[in-house]
């Protein structure tokens, strides 16, 4: 069976008003009990002094007679009476006083009531009592104390009210914006106004236009790259196409394998640009895995000894760095394969690469030297599709801006180097953040892999 869960209102002009709402409330709850309270604690106070004014203005007369000082022995508005101590008279409001009371303000039981009585000796030694109710001195004490409190009740719902219009047209702001915001097209990146707006919004638009310009910064990047992608795939595979169809036309065993060939290395070249697409694609996602930077320089090495072998290539690999030294997986293979690559494939055959590793407390720095054409403009070729005029080896532009954007999401950088006069060459300069993990230590060992790492390890091919 599912239970129903209570919904919470998201909105903050509901919350905020509820919120001051509960708050006066609570306060107003205070306020009026303390407020009654003493109010009831001053009306008591107030009628235990006119029990004693009333005691002290009686006199005697000579028959006996009780009375007071300008009126009479009862007072039928406060439902006072006055008496004397042990004696009672026929009177309906008489009642039997203790003889021991002493002079003062007590509260004694009388006829299975209580009351409130002032005591006082007179002159000629006979003693004065005043007494009242205690059930109608509470109710004048309710009733002057409640009369205190009533006006703050009374305007509780009004000051409600007031506290909710006013919530509303405070933060009307949020709703225009919100509104303004809504009403926008998907492609609509324009800053948001912030003239006219509470500074309190300023900060929290001003880091809204910073995203949206920064989302249409990628959404122009996207189109451009778009475009850019169709312009490269369409030549390749349209000449994929053409060269299916001389294929077809093909009439003998030894045409039809040449137009083969053809055909295959026009498929490769239309799969490495795919290929190539997709890492782009990869580089500007995130991915928080880490390797050995010692293991995977020396396994990409290794990978591309059949090519360095095909050209004579003279390959030194100097490492000077720990094994155990972690950087980001995925960027550092991508950045590292395309340098390598590129080292490979414009180097002329008997050239050499030199490949040297050096680490200090926050990166690892990767320097790829080749004696290749080089390159002219360090900067135009971070772009993708961009390549260098005249350049005889095929390609598709996009290795170097492969390796660019994957260091630059995770925190590392690249800086190329190169000469357009002989001698010629590139020195591609990579940095690699550090990553603070270390492999799990195995039994009976002390150091990841169960020895030693080792410094200035060299790799020569």
């Amino acid at each position: 069976m599912v239970r129903p869960t209570a919904r919470v209102s998201r909105s903050l002009t509901v919350r905020l008003a509820v919120l001051i709402c509960l708050t006066v409330v609570v306060w107003t709850a205070v306020a009026g009990t303390v407020a009654f309270r003493r109010a009831l604690h001053e009306a008591h106070q107030t009628q235990d002094g006119t029990l004693q004014q009333v005691a002290t203005l009686v006199r005697v007369a000579p028959h006996g007679a009780i009375d007071l000082a300008g009126g009479s022995s009862t007072d039928p508005a406060a439902d006072i009476v006055i008496q004397t101590v042990g004696a009672r008279d026929d009177a309906d409001h008489a009642a039997d006083f203790p003889a021991d009371l002493t002079d003062g303000l007590h509260t004694i039981t009388v006829d299975d009531a209580q009351a409130r009585v002032a005591v006082r000796t007179l002159p000629s030694g006979q003693r004065i009592v005043a007494s009242q109710s205690v059930a109608a001195r509470d109710e004048i004490a309710r009733d002057a104390a409640l009369s205190a409190v009533v006006p703050l009740l009374a305007l509780l719902p009004v000051l409600l009210i007031v506290i909710v219009l006013i919530t509303g047209v405070l933060l009307s702001p949020i709703q225009r914006l919100a509104a303004e915001l809504a009403g926008r097209g998907d492609a609509d990146l324009r800053p948001v106004a912030t003239a006219g707006v509470p500074s309190e919004l300023v900060g929290f638009l001003t880091a809204l236009n910073r995203l949206l310009s920064r989302s249409a910064d990628v959404l122009d990047g996207q189109r451009r790259f778009a475009a850019e992608a169709a312009h490269e795939l369409r030549t390749p595979i349209a000449a994929v196409s053409l060269q299916a169809e001389h294929l077809e036309l093909a009439r003998t065993d030894e045409e039809r394998l040449h137009r083969l060939a053809t055909l295959q290395h026009g498929l490769a070249r239309v799969r490495h640009l795919c290929e190539q697409l997709i890492d782009l694609a990869r580089s500007e996602g995130t991915d928080t895995r880490v390797a050995s930077a010692w293991d995977t320089i020396s396994g990409l090495c290794v990978d591309l000894e059949p090519a360095i072998s095909a050209k004579h290539l003279d390959l030194d690999v100097d490492l000077a760095i720990d094994r155990d030294l972690r950087v980001p997986e995925l960027p550092a293979t991508l950045a590292l394969r395309n340098v390598l690559t590129n080292a490979v494939r414009y180097t002329p055959a008997g050239g050499h690469i030199r490949v040297t590793a050096t680490a200090d407390e926050q990166e690892v720095r990767v320097d790829v030297v080749d004696d290749g054409p080089g390159i002219t403009d360090p900067h135009a070729v971070l772009a993708p599709f961009h390549r260098e005029a005249d350049q005889s080896v095929p390609g598709s532009g996009l290795g170097l801006a492969i390796t660019e954007r994957a260091l630059a999401g995770c925190g590392g950088r690249l800086d190329l180097t190169g000469a357009a006069e002989p001698p010629t060459g590139t020195r591609a300069t990579i940095w690699l953040p550090l990553i603070d993990a270390r492999p799990p230590l195995t039994a009976g060992n002390d150091t990841p892999g169960g020895s030693e790492p080792d410094r200035g390890d060299t790799m020569e091919e």
